[in-house]
């Protein structure tokens, strides 16, 4: 089936074939033309991931496989890099202070640890498809594992670039989801380069692999492709949330890929004054910006996107996982619009906000830090704790921009209450709380200073009508 062609000019291809028409059967057809071309196959995906395959044939033979009865599209394989640039930044991160807050940064002096909880990315896989990640690093605490490795390459990660991202999507000191798991798919070489075809290998890998809920960060940007486009879109359509970087070319992001994947999130970078990177990629597929400027060692796009890929690993396993446009939608609702500046054509003025702390103080004689989050597409506070042993004429307080809520639990028994979430919206909330094995509560609250009688009891769920609403 294969045979070298016998010219220098030649080049690889992706060559995505029509629905339903298999490998073998495009091959035979190819070989009996009156005149068959001369080409290497190097590569078959999935059918079911993607029915395409990788060739390498003279240019003189593009026009055979182009005009083919069975080829749906045909493009150039392309080189991909990384998004980032070396900084001699040397402090932690600053955008776990930003994504923490609602209000510009006033300082040098930020709290980096983003959140204590253990508990926070369990149950969450995140596969970066990068240079590798460097899993013995004490940081990963055996959370990286193996993966995938692109056919040229080796296990682990000597460039730095892939470890950088996993330990911002999920480091223990300096990460957000602290407690996710971190595959490796090694789709980019020692020096940050990689392949269009070798990318879209590593994500059929995932397609076939991944169990449970799954985000993948592609932190790395090249010429648009429809094939890779599509793959993205493969991802998604299974469930898999996409979270890519925008690119640094300064230029609008839907000539790059992934950047340009409609199903991606697509994450460009800010600095910490709140001002979109020059560099940064811009424009309508944009979806979100992230902190990604003066980053330690690294900055870039690259950096922006791991951060969006922590807080959506921290929404799914506090509050459950959701579909990937819903979660977009979360992500939105969640977002600071309109503090950034800088901004270029059409870039959605958006900044990710994991801001899940708020000051907590419980009646218990406890003061802990909440959490605050979204819950579908509403706007919402949602407070949690481990566990909080309330008894009779206690009451939860916590506050978000000087708005304040209480909560008073009354019960016969003491009750362990393991989440307490408030989500409002069409001036409402809605108290949803989980406790133990007991099934009944009843409540008073007051919200904005303002004291509501209607409470009842019921099955875990507790509602209060025509509250205020707090935007912040």
């Amino acid at each position: 089936m294969s045979i070298n062609p016998s010219n220098n000019n030649i080049k690889r291809y992706i060559i995505q074939l029509k629905k339903n028409v298999a490998f073998e059967h495009h091959f035979t057809r190819l070989q009996d033309m009156q005149d068959p071309p001369s080409f290497t196959v190097s590569h078959t995906y999935s059918p079911s991931f993607l029915n395409a395959y990788v060739a390498t044939f003279s240019v003189d033979h593009f026009p055979t496989f182009n005009n083919h009865e069975d080829v749906d599209f045909i493009e150039e394989d392309a080189e991909h890099h990384t998004c980032d640039v070396t900084t001699t930044t040397i402090v932690p991160s600053w955008g776990l202070a930003r994504i923490n807050t609602a209000n510009k940064l006033s300082s040098t002096t930020y709290s980096y640890t983003y959140d204590n909880d253990k508990e926070v990315g369990t149950d969450v896989n995140i596969y970066i498809l990068d240079t590798g990640i460097y899993k013995e690093h004490s940081d990963f605490d055996s959370r990286a594992k193996d993966g995938f490795v692109y056919a040229d390459g080796t296990k682990g990660d000597i460039n730095g670039h892939g470890t950088h991202v996993s330990g911002t999507a999920g480091g223990a000191t300096y990460g957000i989801a602290k407690n996710a798991t971190l595959y490796e798919v090694k789709v980019l070489g020692d020096n940050g380069i990689g392949w269009t075809s070798d990318i879209i290998k590593g994500m059929d890998w995932v397609f076939s692999n991944a169990t449970g809920s799954c985000i993948v960060n592609m932190s790395m940007s090249g010429p648009e492709s429809k094939s890779e486009n599509d793959a993205v879109k493969k991802l998604t359509d299974a469930g898999i949330h996409v979270v890519v970087a925008a690119g640094n070319n300064a230029n609008d992001a839907a000539n790059y890929s992934p950047a340009s994947a409609p199903t991606a999130i697509t994450t460009g970078s800010t600095d910490s004054s709140d001002t979109m990177l020059e560099d940064s990629n811009y424009g309508e597929s944009v979806s979100i910006l992230a902190p990604g400027g003066s980053i330690a060692t690294m900055s870039g796009t690259s950096m922006a996107a791991p951060h969006v890929t922590g807080i959506i690993a921290t929404l799914i396993s506090l509050y459950g996982n959701q579909s990937p446009l819903d979660m977009f939608t979360i992500l939105e609702n969640l977002s600071i619009e309109g503090a950034l500046s800088g901004l270029k054509r059409d870039t959605p003025n958006l900044l990710a906000r994991g801001s899940l702390h708020c000051e907590a103080s419980f009646t218990t004689n406890n003061t802990k830090t909440g959490l605050l989050g979204i819950e579908s597409s509403f706007k919402a506070i949602i407070c949690k704790d481990d566990s909080i042993s309330v008894t009779d004429s206690k009451c939860i307080t916590f506050s978000d921009n000087d708005q304040l809520a209480s909560f008073a639990f009354d019960s016969t028994d003491s009750k362990t209450i393991k989440h307490l979430r408030v989500v409002s919206a069409d001036n409402s909330i809605t108290a949803y709380i989980s406790h133990g094995s007991e099934t009944d509560a009843s409540a008073s609250a007051t919200f904005g200073g303002t004291t509501n009688a209607n409470s009842e009891s019921g099955d875990d769920e507790i509602s209060y009508e025509n509250w205020p609403v707090n935007d912040d």
